[in-house]
């Protein structure tokens, strides 16, 4: 997500970011950290291994092209 753009607070999504987020009907409790902060540690290692093995699977796709 973008952070901190043309016309945006310290900490806060671009504007654009921040209609489209509204027009999605996403709301702030599934961003950045708030989306984890019910999480507990088990359940936030898993979500991290989870990104973490998405992230090398599409990188292997990617120079494999």
């Amino acid at each position: 997500m973008s952070v901190g753009g043309i016309g945006a607070e310290p900490g806060q999504p671009a504007p654009a970011v921040a209609a489209a987020l509204a027009a999605a009907e996403i709301p702030p409790s599934k961003l950045g950290p708030a989306r984890r902060a019910r999480l507990t540690e088990e359940e936030r290692e898993l979500y991290f291994w989870i990104l973490r093995r998405s992230l090398r699977r599409s990188m292997v796709r990617v120079h494999s092209l």
